[in-house]
């Protein structure tokens, strides 16, 4: 999660999954709407995705032997 650029992502994401949060109380503790949350939950998730995709890329270089 660090990773993500977006520190609202984060925010959201972090209270969702680590904290497990329901939908309404992320909102509340992240001063945003619902529907922001959810906005803002969907972009993360698709960021997060990219990130654990291109480590993926990375892992298969690095156990290839290939030079990173």
């Amino acid at each position: 999660l660090e990773r993500l650029e977006h520190p609202n992502y984060y925010t959201i994401l972090y209270l969702r999954y680590i904290r497990r949060l329901s939908w309404q109380d992320v909102a509340e503790a992240s001063n945003y709407s619902i529907q922001s949350v959810y906005r803002l939950h969907s972009e993360g998730l698709e960021a997060l995705s990219v990130i654990v995709s291109s480590n993926g890329d990375l892992l298969e270089q690095v156990e290839k032997g290939d030079e990173v």
